[in-house]
């Protein structure tokens, strides 16, 4: 009996034997090494083209000597002239030719009855805020198009920033070429240019001139430079 047992065992012994020795190792070859080789040679490539790009930039467009963020937007200014508008962590590569840059600002504080009677309607949470009201500006022209960036209400610190940013874009105009000086007929066009421009991007930006009419007026306007 314990023969026949035996016997009968030994075919599925045999059989589980030739199915391992059949199949291959389990996972195959280890190919961990060369995948982790394949990714450092791509990243080694990416960096490669972006210093690439770095030192063409460079050569072109020449160092960043200003940076800041007002109105929604990060403007970066270069110091052969040009200058950077973009959405922040927008990886915009788009470089502009400055021709104006200029802050402005309408500030005036509160009435203390109307900050009485907001008090009362918001239960005292708008005595929080600032105590001023109006808008502040920043107008960047360029030889593709005029930004007219905004923030309300004024603070110190959007204040402090639009200065800043006119300061440096201003100091990027002289060294690439002095500004005319104060009693020169130049300062006066460019600055009725600039105060057009501006107009004209409202109008715009109200849909009162449609895109096409702005792009002809824009380019009449800039040949008066």
């Amino acid at each position: 009996m314990n023969e026949l047992r035996k016997k009968a065992s030994k075919p599925s012994e045999d059989s589980e034997g030739a199915r391992t020795a059949a199949s291959p190792e389990v996972g195959g070859p280890d190919r961990k090494p060369e995948k982790r080789e394949q990714r450092a040679q791509v990243k080694a490539q990416h960096r490669q083209e972006s210093d690439e790009r770095a030192a063409t930039d460079l050569a072109k467009y020449g160092r960043k000597v200003g940076q800041g963020v007002f109105g929604g937007r990060t403007i970066r200014f270069y110091d052969k002239g040009f200058v950077q508008v973009t959405m922040p962590l927008s990886g915009s590569r788009r470089f502009e030719r400055l021709l104006a840059v200029e802050a402005s600002s309408d500030v005036f504080k509160k009435s203390g009855l109307g900050r009485g009677a907001a008090a009362v309607a918001t239960l005292g949470l708008n005595l929080a805020s600032s105590n001023k009201r109006g808008d502040v500006y920043l107008t960047i022209t360029t030889e593709v198009t005029t930004h007219v960036l905004h923030e309300a209400p004024p603070t110190q610190s959007n204040l402090k920033s639009v200065k800043s940013l006119e300061a440096s874009g201003n100091a990027i105009l002289r060294a690439n070429g002095p500004l005319p000086t104060a009693d020169s007929a130049p300062v006066k066009v460019e600055s009725s240019t600039a105060q057009k421009l501006r107009e004209l991007a409202a109008l715009r930006e109200d849909g009162l001139v449609s895109a096409e009419e702005y792009q002809v007026l824009r380019a009449k306007l800039l040949d008066t430079l």
